[in-house]
């Protein structure tokens, strides 16, 4: 449904159901995200699994940012050290 990223999405779910990303376990950091694009990519989930925007999707449809999904979601240590570098960038310059 968010196959073409236009404003058809709107009306793939309802208003309250727009959600960003939402996984099992909130608290948790982890690299289920990308884990979860790839399956959301692949048709390998239920309608209802989970929540995308399509500012999530564009990562998966484009070549350049599927490459990045692909390596953080099979690789939790890289996506970490990633992750803590660009956190800390943000935070020394008062982000």
């Amino acid at each position: 449904c968010l196959k073409n990223l236009n404003s058809k999405w709107e009306r793939c779910l309802p208003y309250g159901e727009r959600l960003p990303f939402v996984s099992e376990d909130p608290d948790t950091f982890s690299n289920s995200y990308f884990k979860w694009l790839l399956l959301w990519n692949e048709r390998k989930i239920e309608y209802g699994d989970v929540h995308f925007i399509p500012t999530d999707v564009v990562l998966v449809i484009d070549d350049g940012f599927r490459e990045y999904v692909q390596r953080f979601a099979g690789d939790k240590e890289r996506f970490y050290a990633v992750w803590q570098k660009a956190y800390t960038k943000l935070v020394s310059i008062g982000m």
